[in-house]
């Protein structure tokens, strides 16, 4: 069986940094055109306006991700905001359409500044080659109880991009953009709270890539941390600035263009003009060959760009599927070990029910027994019912494990792909028995299912509520179950043992 443990979400920003809170000044505010209607404007007509709007909307945002990587480098920071924005005047017409503009900008800025930083190691190694080989002594050797902005700053960006592009936005929409949970639905497509929760397991997931960092810190603190320190303010001035250098980047391609044609049509007036000679013949190849020669230069440039994000996106790829493979490998051994100890209990609960009953007083023939003193399993109320939906699922295993029905058992279980099709009976066989001494002693029939998950997800989770007839105790067992061609299937993982 697969088992796990639900950690609380964060239902409440804290109210010093809630942005909702209806005493700031822009809850009456007009509303604003949104990211998608500016970029059409700039990319459908040139309108700088609309440009400079979006870079003032997010220069903070960018500027902040870029300062914190960089070790506060200022001017390394505003080089890597000009070329984010540069990127952005470039795909103006292609974002247009995108559902969060500031994961995008975050993500750029991200990958930007890791270029950057990426360069400069490079030089500092070729500058300092007998220093490559020392051993960091910048690390902590010690974890604070509380999160500090100073501790978590150069490894924010980097947690942040190990997050899916779901939780990433919901992040930097709520604490990096201050946004209301219904914007933030609106943007993922999702309703308010279905947003909110979304967050929440958001924040639960960051908290985790920090803690991996040796940085440990509630959901509530570190949702405080960053909300107060991830968003400054850029040096004034760097807005306009951008934007200007920004479009013009961008319009490079035109003004090449221009160029060519100006070339051409001085080529044709010197044909006409004998006098103009001289000056054609000179002009006109230097100017198409500046031309040329800055169109090779901007593909160069967008070439190594294109190259060292793919870099490091493959790099990222590569930690990911490291850190699944590890955390696959710890989850499998936990599985098995507690599948192994729950089959244990039943054999241990017998003696001592055998140890209690030899020990006790005798009693009358015609004496009842007391409620919830039954020593064998009450599944007469259970049936096969199928597995069209998941409960019934369930309800068919159990009635399988306690009647001994190994065909339908099978039918019901599905194994990891790991196991060949010619060691299929002797797993099968295996955790029938286990499941069998985990079973015995419980009432399973006509206790509550509860269902963690939804109808259209492939993978759920179902806790099937039973009494221990031993101790006259209610608990919960959980089942997961995958949807597949013939139903329900209640999943298993682990190994059986080869004594077995």
């Amino acid at each position: 069986m697969r088992f796990s443990f639900v950690w609380p979400l964060l239902d409440v920003v804290p109210p010093e940094i809630d942005p909702t809170s209806t005493s700031t000044p822009l809850a009456n505010a007009p509303a604003a055109e949104s990211d998608a209607e500016l970029l059409r404007r700039f990319a459908r007509n040139s309108d700088e306006a609309a440009f400079a709007t979006v870079v003032q909307r997010y220069i903070n945002l960018v500027y902040s991700a870029a300062h914190r990587q960089l070790a506060a480098d200022r001017e390394q920071a505003e080089d890597v905001a000009q070329a984010v924005f540069t990127e952005l005047a470039r795909h103006a017409a292609r974002l247009e359409t995108h559902p969060a503009l500031s994961g995008w900008l975050h993500t750029t800025t991200y990958r930007m500044a890791r270029n950057v930083l990426r360069a400069e190691r490079r030089r500092r190694q070729r500058e300092h080659a007998s220093l490559a080989m020392e051993p960091s002594t910048e690390m902590p050797d010690h974890r604070p109880e509380a999160p500090d902005w100073q501790q978590i700053a150069s490894v924010l960006d980097a947690a942040l991009q190990e997050l899916n592009e779901r939780d990433r936005t919901a992040v930097v929409l709520r604490y990096f953009r201050s946004r209301p949970f219904a914007e933030i639905g609106q943007a993922l497509g999702l309703s308010g709270n279905a947003a909110r929760m979304r967050v929440d397991r958001a924040l639960d997931r960051l908290r985790d890539r920090l803690s991996r960092r040796g940085i440990d810190s509630t959901s509530a603190a570190l949702a405080a941390v960053i909300a107060a320190n991830a968003v400054q303010a850029a040096p004034a001035g760097l807005s306009a600035s951008i934007a200007g250098a920004s479009m013009a980047a961008a319009a490079g391609a035109a003004v090449s263009n221009f160029s060519s044609l100006l070339a051409t049509m001085i080529s044709l007036k010197s044909k006409i003009l004998l006098g103009g000679l001289a000056a054609s013949l000179v002009g006109a190849p230097l100017l198409l060959q500046n031309a040329s020669l800055n169109q090779l230069r901007r593909e160069l440039s967008e070439a190594k760009a294109a190259q060292a994000m793919l870099m490091a996106s493959e790099a990222e790829a590569r930690r990911a599927a490291e850190l699944a493979t590890a955390d696959n490998l710890r989850l499998r051994d936990s599985q098995t070990e507690l599948l192994r100890l729950r089959g244990e209990i039943g054999p241990l609960r017998d003696q001592v029910r055998a140890l209690t009953q030899a020990s006790a007083p005798a009693v009358s023939p015609t004496a009842r027994p007391a409620a919830g003193t039954k020593p064998e399993s009450r599944q007469a109320g259970l049936s096969d019912v199928g597995a069209v939906v998941a409960e019934n699922a369930a309800a068919s295993l159990i009635w399988a494990v306690s009647e001994g029905r190994m065909d339908r058992l099978a039918e019901l279980l599905e194994l990891p792909a790991s196991v060949p099709p010619d060691e299929a009976p002797r797993h099968y066989e295996y955790f029938a028995n286990q499941l069998s001494n985990v079973f015995r002693g419980l009432d399973f029939d006509g206790w509550k299912m509860e269902l963690k998950g939804t109808t259209n997800e492939d993978v759920v989770r179902l806790d099937y509520g039973y009494r221990d007839l031993q101790s006259g105790k209610d608990e919960t067992f959980p089942f997961f179950l995958r949807r597949s061609d013939n139903g329900w299937k209640v999943l298993v993982e682990g190994e059986v043992p080869e004594n077995f």
